[in-house]
């Protein structure tokens, strides 16, 4: 196997003790999840040390444009890309020649890598496009499994199940053997940042749920987060809920350092919970493998319990237009406490048949929330009543005694025979008084509690 050089004269000296023993921790019970960014990645050029592989390619596709080159910063893939594909008017030929970079490297590995692969990452989340970790682990005589993002949503439902045996290297940015998936323009990052948060490409529901779960902290190895689109990814996955802090490497540089404490001002103040290190990324990998082994010993993957992927209860919330604004906030309540709300506006895209897709997804959903208020008896017959009726065609085949209608109030003034105009069998139901201090809580556990007993019922 090939092996690209590194050098490195620098000292990892301010992290702190007690951060390491959090990060070896989480790592040793399977609850770190790595994200490796494009500055992982590098190769030593003749003449201008090492680069960034992303970088190196950005060259070479700007000695392609012919144009001025002070228009762009050439060292930036994104920006060498598109000001490529605008000259040249050619996606296939700039894909084709990303896919080439890349094959010639493809037998790749680093001793960054080969460090990172000896620890029992279960999960880890990748924005290049290079085999270097898949290569590591191999020769870690692991299992990996490698699957991908589509950022036009071409890709859907769960990934392969992982563990620090048979761990996921997941392509955030797509893969080489679906060129039209990569993003590597800016138009491209900008449709991937859209279809995410609308969900027109929302990621795989077990992807999705490991990276909000409370109890993981995230690596963050060769980001940028001085770049906005990374911090639009941090608000995506929520990452200011975490019960533990993550980490990232910035390394500081004398010239950047004004910008470097903006950035890190700017995480700390957006409660983002991220600690940052300034280090070489090599030093600090090599003294984190090092730390985790003389705390946790060699021992090999096969040895670890599998990491047990917990699975989001899913949730459809019913409502009418009226209460759209204590709707959003329920949403929000559920996916900080890991529960996956759905509402229409979610999974609803232009051309769509409005009921065929909405039953459709009641179809699949574990739970289904009836937001109760006068408003819904004032509209009289709306769409949102035949919800409800199909919901409770869904009911009544289920398992007796089971949950699935769970009736949400959120106003005062709903009498039996109100309810009785939604469905004839909605009075049957207890519902939750949202507008309580403790509804939410309430809520949350009646349906994990549900939950927990279906899979064990079902087990």
């Amino acid at each position: 196997m090939e092996t690209s050089s590194y050098h490195s004269d620098s000292l990892c000296t301010d992290f702190p003790d007690r951060s390491w023993d959090t990060l070896t921790y989480a790592i040793h019970y399977g609850n770190c999840i790595l994200l490796l960014g494009p500055d992982a990645v590098t190769e030593e050029i003749e003449g201008s040390g090492i680069k960034p592989c992303t970088n190196i390619l950005a060259n070479e596709l700007a000695k392609d444009i012919g144009d001025d080159l002070t228009k762009i910063d050439t060292d930036d893939l994104l920006q060498s890309s598109q000001y490529h594909q605008w000259i040249n008017k050619d996606r296939f030929g700039l894909e084709r020649q990303v896919v080439s970079f890349y094959e010639k490297r493809k037998n790749l590995t680093s001793p960054l890598h080969q460090n990172l692969a000896q620890l029992p990452f279960s999960l880890i989340i990748t924005s290049t496009f290079d085999n270097m970790m898949l290569n590591a682990m191999k020769e870690e005589k692991k299992q990996p499994n490698v699957d991908y993002h589509h950022f036009r949503g071409r890709r859907t439902g769960i990934v392969p199940s992982f563990s620090a045996k048979n761990p996921l290297i997941y392509q955030f940015f797509g893969s080489l053997a679906d060129p039209n998936s990569l993003v590597i323009t800016e138009n491209d990052l900008l449709e991937f940042l859209v279809n995410v948060a609308s969900k027109a490409a929302k990621l795989p529901d077990n992807i999705e749920s490991e990276l909000r779960r409370r109890n993981k902290i995230l690596l963050f190895l060769g980001f940028g987060f001085r770049y906005w689109h990374l911090r639009v990814l941090l608000y995506l996955i929520n990452i200011g809920a975490k019960d533990s802090c993550s980490f990232a490497l910035e390394k500081i540089v004398p010239e950047s350092r004004e910008e470097i404490n903006r950035t890190t001002m700017f995480i700390e103040n957006k409660n983002y919970n991220i600690k940052i290190c300034n280090a070489e990324l090599i030093d600090f990998v090599e003294k984190l493998t090092t730390k985790y082994k003389n705390q946790y010993g060699t021992t090999k993957p096969d040895l670890i319990a599998p990491h047990e992927v917990i699975e989001m209860p899913k949730v459809f919330i019913s409502y009418v237009r009226e209460n759209e604004k204590t709707v959003m906030e329920l949403r929000n309540n559920l996916r900080n406490k890991q529960i996956e709300p759905l509402i229409d506006q979610d999974f609803m895209e232009v051309g769509d048949d409005w009921e065929q897709k909405i039953l459709e997804t009641i179809s699949t959903v574990n739970y289904f929330i009836i937001m109760l208020s006068q408003d819904w008896i004032r509209k009289g017959e709306t769409f949102a009543i035949t919800e409800v009726r199909n919901a409770f065609k869904r009911k009544d085949k289920k398992l007796e005694g089971s949950k699935f209608i769970l009736p949400v109030k959120i106003d005062d003034k709903l009498k039996i025979e109100d309810l009785n105009k939604i469905h004839n069998k909605l009075s049957d139901i207890q519902a939750i008084d949202l507008r309580e201090s403790t509804g939410v809580d309430e809520l949350v556990q009646v349906i994990r509690r549900d939950f927990q007993l279906r899979k064990r019922d079902y087990a």
